[in-house]
């Protein structure tokens, strides 16, 4: 750890710390050259490194800090310096070599003040800020440059409402391959922006859509003010992770799915670049189409319950009683009780089950009654209808006939 005051390099003076992990610490400074203020991040090897190893490992740092030295983008707070130090670990060890890299104060808000001091923020202004951010990416990945760590602390809201990427992940001075290392990143990184390509001892490239996740499951936030699920929970229990409209009903379906294909599990399902995520978000002729997801395994999927069931069947067997008594009663002609024929209308078939409006479930033949329409200019006479069931012929009693068997 450094001490406050202590000048770097023969130019960065430490005047604050900012945080401090076991891969890295970060410092307020200011340049002295320049007379402006920077933030210092100082890699620290892991303890037990072989020499081969961490000149290896200093070397990949000087070439990756190289590289974001290279970056000069309005939407990019890239890095004005980077050098290796000797640091004196204690009295009678040998000084340990400490990485550094010196990067602009901007003056503005984190993503992550923001959205704890307002909650959600406005889909409008989230939309700016994410073309302005993959923007930014399209013109890094484009140099082979990766963020690797995109989350709301690390998304600079400067005075002027602009959105600016900040502290790219660089290698630190660990093994890559030691178990400790892995233990480290989980514990101080931030698993729920993190794709799932990125947790797990195995090496695993990552590309822009790594970035792409990490910015979808930020804008997720943004648009929420709820974190989302890290994407191991999200494997474990797929029904726990809440759709965007559910916690903000009103975001527009373009956005909603712009940010679900963009947080998609496997890679080959989200956006393959940032400039295809932001076109998206720019479409304003119509939504994204919904990402089509994947199947879930048989045994996530819900039982259809039996009354579902049998309520597909009762359906059919209305439809087809309804078919047959109208085909046969519109050709027969009824005589009323007064004399006189007139045809079956319409109207002439009702239920009744207490209802004008039946369900499906439960109703019985019975329920299903053919009436006509007296014509007291007719004479009387008995009534011919064909019976559907053996109930029906209760009718009797009220004057009528029961036709049929």
């Amino acid at each position: 750890m450094l001490s406050l005051g202590t000048v770097l390099n023969n130019r960065y003076r430490v005047d604050r710390m900012l945080e401090i992990g076991a891969l890295e610490a970060q410092y307020v400074g200011w340049d002295l050259e320049t007379n402006t203020p920077v933030t210092i991040k100082e890699l620290t090897p892991q303890p037990d490194l072989g020499t081969e190893t961490l000149q290896a490992l200093q070397a990949t740092f000087e070439h990756d800090a190289a590289a974001l030295a290279e970056l000069h983008h309005p939407g990019v707070a890239g890095v004005l310096g980077y050098f290796c130090a000797p640091e004196q670990r204690g009295s009678g060890d040998a000084p340990g070599l400490n990485a550094y890299l010196i990067q602009p104060a901007l003056a503005g808000q984190s993503l992550a003040e923001i959205l704890k001091q307002e909650g959600a923020v406005a889909e409008s202004r989230v939309v700016t800020w994410a073309v302005q951010i993959l923007n930014a990416l399209s013109y890094v990945h484009n140099r082979g440059v990766r963020h690797r760590d995109i989350n709301p602390d690390n998304i600079l809201i400067v005075p002027d409402d602009r959105a600016v990427l900040a502290n790219f992940e660089i290698l630190a001075l660990w093994d890559p391959s030691d178990p400790r290392t892995w233990t480290a990143k989980r514990v101080m990184g931030t698993p729920e922006y993190a794709p799932p390509e990125r947790w797990g001892m195995r090496h695993t490239k990552i590309d822009p859509r790594s970035d792409i996740y990490s910015l979808g499951a930020t804008l997720y936030h943004a648009l929420t003010g709820e974190q989302p699920l890290t994407s191991g929970e999200r494997t474990s229990n797929p029904y726990r992770f809440l759709q965007v409209k559910a916690l903000s009903p009103r975001v527009s379906n373009r956005t909603k799915n712009v940010i679900l294909k963009a947080m998609e599990l496997p890679r080959d399902r989200r956006f393959q670049s940032a400039a295809e995520m932001a076109d998206a978000l720019r479409d304003d002729s119509g939504t994204v189409p919904p990402t089509d997801q994947a199947p879930l395994p048989a045994i996530f999927l819900p039982r259809t319950e039996p009354r579902q069931r049998t309520s597909l069947g009762a359906l059919a067997w209305l439809c087809s009683v309804l078919v047959i008594l109208a085909a046969g009663v519109v050709g027969l002609q009824l005589s009323s009780p007064w004399g006189g024929d007139r045809s079956v209308q319409s109207t002439d078939i009702i239920a009744v089950a207490g209802t004008t409006t039946p369900t499906v479930e439960g109703i019985a033949a019975t329920e299903i009654i053919a009436t006509t329409t007296p014509d007291p200019t007719a004479a009387s006479q008995p009534t011919s209808v064909p019976c559907l069931t053996a109930d029906i012929c209760a009718w009797n009693a009220r004057g009528h006939r029961c036709g049929g068997p």
